[in-house]
């Protein structure tokens, strides 16, 4: 679902030089900021190391407060983390991790995310001991499920995810972007954005107790050029929710919980019944959504690389996963 692209390659030197510029643009000191590629800051196939302590260096001359970066779990370890710490020391302040979805199946069939969540936690213990915060990004709505199974798949993954020792939790509802996959799912009516309703419903279903963690990022869409669809309600009360997320993703607290969990309009009332029409859970439907979703990709793109054999070996391992990671049912507090 990211439309992250191929570019030509950066020097180590120009990509210091461009923080370096970026940094002469911002006037006055900030309490935080955030510095990261469009990918992961601690990965030396994206940063090399040169590149990262030139920017590290960098950071260490400004009188920002507290700097945050980006990067994907498997990227960090003791050392990388120990390296930014020389630099920073208290003022490297937080790394955000793609988490999605505290599942591996899920992330491996439906994200296309080859990440273990156990490497989540490791992540995480290194980070508590370097006094470092961790922000998971949860994403609602992912590919294949219904909305019913994302509800409960995004609930369930912030108890995680806070459980293995994230402070933050940022919900992230997925958009359409052009060129890629999820495009072409959107296309064949395969994939539609979530209700903001769905978003509001997880919070609800979290809890007061997970407010003080949890995070709304990208409820729109804030005039991106390349965003085909995103999440919404029905024109009549699509200003009044927008107000309410706003006010409660600056102020989260139960006052404008509430406000956000009253609000009247027909199409939430439809939403609920249409959520409760599809809450069946069903882990063996959902891995005939991925296959049918598979075979639609893979027509779309054959001439590149899938042809039917390929396909079955693909199917084979996915359901070998899922006797480990699905079955018993997986939408289940039991």
């Amino acid at each position: 679902m990211c439309d992250y692209s191929a570019g030509g390659h950066t020097s180590a030197a120009d990509m210091v030089m461009y923080v370096e510029n970026g940094l002469r643009q911002i006037t006055g000191s900030l309490n935080q900021l955030l510095v990261s590629p469009s990918g992961s800051m601690l990965d030396p196939n994206e940063v090399p190391e040169t590149a990262l302590k030139g920017i590290l260096s960098a950071l260490k001359k400004t009188h920002h407060g507290k700097f945050s970066f980006e990067t994907r779990a498997e990227s960090i370890n003791e050392n990388i983390i120990d390296t930014c710490k020389k630099y920073l020391g208290e003022r490297f302040y937080r790394l955000f991790i793609g988490l999605e979805c505290a599942n591996n199946w899920i992330l491996k069939y439906c994200v296309n995310k080859q990440l273990f969540i156990d490497e989540f936690s490791y992540a995480t213990r290194i980070l508590k001991s370097r006094n470092i915060k961790t922000a998971a990004n949860i994403l609602i709505s992912i590919p294949f499920l219904t909305e019913w199974e994302n509800v409960y798949m995004a609930v369930q993954s912030v108890k995680w995810a806070v459980n293995s020792g994230a402070e933050e939790c940022f919900l992230f509802p997925t958009h359409v972007k052009e060129s890629t996959p999820l495009h072409t799912l959107y296309e064949e009516k395969m994939f539609s954005p979530p209700a903001l309703w769905s978003l509001i419903e997880i919070i609800r279903r979290l809890g007061p107790f997970y407010y003080e963690h949890i995070r709304l990022s990208w409820y729109t869409s804030y005039g991106a050029y390349n965003v085909l669809a995103s999440p919404g309600t029905c024109p009549e009360c699509y200003e009044e929710v927008i107000r309410h997320l706003d006010n409660f993703a600056q102020y989260p607290s139960q006052s404008y919980a509430n406000a956000l969990f009253n609000i009247k309009c027909g199409c939430k009332t439809e939403w609920y019944k249409w959520l409760e029409n599809k809450a069946n859970g069903d882990t063996s439907a959902l891995l005939a959504r991925v296959k049918n979703g598979y075979k639609t990709l893979a027509k779309r793109y054959s001439a590149q690389s899938i042809d039917a054999y390929a396909l079955e070996n693909i199917f084979a391992e996915m359901d070998r996963d899922a006797e480990l990671c699905l079955f018993p049912n997986i939408f289940s507090d039991g």
